[in-house]
């Protein structure tokens, strides 16, 4: 859900931390003859000076701009999303270590709600295919959403017939622990690999793709992280 912007509550936060408005207040003559701002003319007029110490401890324009404004520009710039399905393509009468790793393209949308429910729709039609080809067969292992600049939006592991998306990570250093976690995998799939232990590699790269489904960009975290509440997003 986009946040809903107030102009007039930002106003009065800037209004009440700028000191060129509070200097002239200060030398503005008040209803009782006194100088604006002096405490017995903030007395008379019924003024409460706790009212601008509490509107201090208000977050800044600036910071309100950042967390809630700006992360919705940037994503506005990013769409349509991209959905695309990573799997195991073989052909019939193959062995599972003669298989391949393969990535097929599902289709495009406009917001990480409709990506959700058309990869739904075309995994629960079983009409993901590698290609043409009859004798080629294709198991589906991992979703995945994209923005138009390659940025992860959501990714979900494929069981049963039934789409896992995950939560993304919450901070940059959980991101980093899970990079690291997935590299080590990534490095024992290149050594199964060099051995000929084709099975077990792809087994290395799949466990180590199901972590960085969790490496979400970070303009995207909060938005899914709320999308996943849902209870449709299961």
């Amino acid at each position: 859900m986009r946040p809903i912007i107030r102009w007039g509550a930002f106003f009065m936060l800037a209004t009440a931390n700028l000191p060129e408005w509070r200097e002239a207040e200060a030398g503005r003559p008040g209803r009782d003859g006194l100088r604006g701002g002096g405490e017995a003319s903030a007395d008379r007029r019924g003024v409460n000076p706790m009212i601008f110490s509490r509107q201090s401890r208000v977050a800044s324009i600036g910071a309100i701009l950042a967390r809630h404004v700006l992360p919705t520009l940037q994503r506005a710039q990013k769409f349509p999303l991209r959905i695309s399905c990573i799997g195991t393509a073989s052909y019939d009468g193959s062995n599972e270590a003669d298989g391949f790793d393969h990535i097929l393209v599902i289709g495009e949308c406009p917001s990480p709600e409709e990506a959700m429910s058309l990869a739904g729709r075309r995994l629960a039609g079983g009409d993901i295919r590698a290609g043409t080809d009859d004798m080629l067969r294709f198991r589906p292992r991992i979703m995945v959403i994209q923005d138009c600049d390659q940025g992860l939006v959501l990714a979900g592991t494929i069981r049963a017939g039934i789409i896992l998306w995950q939560q993304p990570v919450a901070s940059d250093a959980e991101a980093s622990q899970i990079v690291t976690e997935a590299s080590k995998l990534r490095g024992a799939a290149f050594a199964a690999a060099g051995r000929g232990e084709h099975g077990p590699a792809r087994e290395y790269r799949y466990r180590a793709s199901q972590l960085e489904a969790r490496l979400v960009d970070a303009p995207w975290r909060e938005t899914v992280a709320a999308l996943l509440r849902l209870p449709l997003a299961a």
